[in-house]
């Protein structure tokens, strides 16, 4: 059953994360009002025993991925659907706090960082909360990539970073470091660039927007980390194995 159940995440997985892909020069031109917005409903099932639901998924694919049934990129993507449909959705609507660090989606108030700490940490990566959310953009994407690559993309405009990351970047999920000041995922879907955050400005709370309508484009300088893609993020998450939030990454100009 538990094999069942990990292969059926997986199966869902692909319809989630793996539209159809357009090609680069028709990602670019593709007006961003026409793209339509993903929508992943808050479960039926409550905060906690969604935290248990992707424990078990976890046990699942731990097992899966030691007899050499799936390989480590399709856990990343199982990762990822249980962060976008298990623990982010309770989270849309908490209101922004420049303090904030609940750890009850829906009460009291959580900061961007915090916002992106938690759900990491309740989708089963064994962290410090705390350590990594008070940490700068660069450094938290630095903390997360676990010695690997960190994308760092500096325009003079929002917009030409956007059509590099429709361009090169595969489809799935990524902390993003906006500036100095402000953090969150990019979820990537085709021709499609998506920003999940605490946010600060409009309506100051947790949500998913179009990247062209958030304030992501009022800035310059942005750090990416593989979330979906980082191999040995996933080898920390299968194996429950304390992640060291050390600024071990590279930065590379993009």
């Amino acid at each position: 059953m538990h094999l069942y159940h990990a292969i059926t995440l997986l199966l869902c997985l692909s319809c989630t994360l793996s539209p159809k892909a357009p090609s680069p020069t028709a990602a670019v031109a593709v007006p961003a009002d026409s793209i339509p917005i993903p929508f992943f409903p808050k479960p039926d099932r409550t905060y906690p025993a969604g935290r248990a639901h992707v424990a078990q998924q976890r046990e699942a694919l731990k097992s899966a991925h030691a007899a050499g049934r799936i390989s480590t990129d399709s856990v990343g993507k199982a990762f990822t659907n249980c962060l976008l449909q298990e623990i982010i959705p309770h989270w849309y609507g908490t209101p922004w706090s420049f303090g904030g660090y609940t750890e009850k989606p829906g009460q009291d108030y959580i900061a961007c960082g915090y916002f992106v700490s938690t759900t990491l940490l309740h989708g089963g990566l064994n962290l410090n909360r705390y350590r990594l959310a008070q940490q700068g953009p660069a450094d938290e994407a630095l903390m997360l990539s676990l010695g690997d690559t960190v994308r760092v993309t500096r325009r003079g405009d929002a917009e030409k970073a956007l059509a590099l990351w429709r361009e090169r970047l595969r489809d799935g999920l990524y902390f993003i470091g906006l500036g100095e000041n402000h953090v969150g995922y990019l979820l990537k879907q085709g021709a499609g660039l998506f920003l999940i955050h605490s946010n600060y400005a409009g309506p100051v709370e947790v949500q998913l927007q179009r990247a062209e309508e958030s304030v992501l484009i009022g800035f310059r300088e942005f750090y990416l980390a593989d979330i979906t893609f980082n191999r040995q993020l996933m080898e920390y998450w299968l194996n429950d194995r304390k992640v060291p939030l050390q600024k071990t990454g590279v930065l590379m100009e993009w």
